[in-house]
């Protein structure tokens, strides 16, 4: 317990994303799976693309670093972070439960409310949706 308690400390050090708004979609993405129909290996799928699409909408958006999977998005200086992993995060539990995509949409109004209304928020989603589009495509080649 003391090493989880540790590597959460470590990576809100490293992590200029909130952790707030990664571990709140976690949390979505999990109740979203125990929701749905599929066994612990769908259940593992879910949090394993919710997880890549969050942490490639942050890199894409972090100046000079760029996308470990096929991603054809750069996220321009002055975009939010947080705003795009939570796009991202929304955009592949949408497809993934369509018959859960206005609660999706409820929280991810929550999720990026904080951030100032601009072009940073705007663009962050853009790049956070179209991120979440490509992992949400290599996820679905994979079936």
């Amino acid at each position: 317990m003391a090493f989880c308690g540790g590597f959460a400390a470590l990576l809100a050090l490293c992590s200029p994303v909130r952790a707030d708004a990664i571990s709140d979609w976690i949390a979505i993405a999990a109740d979203a799976a125990a929701r749905g129909q599929g066994d612990s290996y769908e259940r593992s799928r879910v949090m394993a693309a919710v997880s890549i699409a969050m942490f490639e909408a942050v890199s894409v958006n972090e100046a000079g670093k760029g996308s470990r999977i096929e991603v054809s998005t750069h996220g321009p200086l002055g975009a939010s972070s947080e705003a795009a992993a939570a796009a991202a995060a929304h955009y592949v539990l949408s497809q993934l439960f369509p018959e859960q995509q206005a609660s999706f949409s409820v929280d991810l109004a929550r999720s990026i409310e904080a951030i100032p209304d601009g072009q940073g928020k705007f663009v962050g989603r853009m790049v956070g949706t179209s991120v979440g589009k490509s992992v949400y495509a290599l996820l679905a080649g994979e079936r």
